[in-house]
């Protein structure tokens, strides 16, 4: 089964919003973090994470 874990956090010093994306699998090591200026729906940020790993194949 293939999961996906979201969280999000606001960095105070650079006012980022950050995102950490990261397999939920036991043993799954694909993670990512994502910095935007702007608050983006959980969706948007996961198609990102998605087209990212589609496009370097892994």
């Amino acid at each position: 089964m293939i999961t996906i874990r979201i969280t999000s956090q606001l960095d105070e010093e650079s006012q980022d919003n950050v995102y950490s994306i990261a397999c939920g699998n036991l043993g799954c090591s694909l993670r990512r973090e994502l910095r935007y200026p702007t608050k983006r729906a959980d969706i948007d940020v996961y198609n990102t994470f998605v087209d990212d790993f589609a496009r370097v194949g892994a």
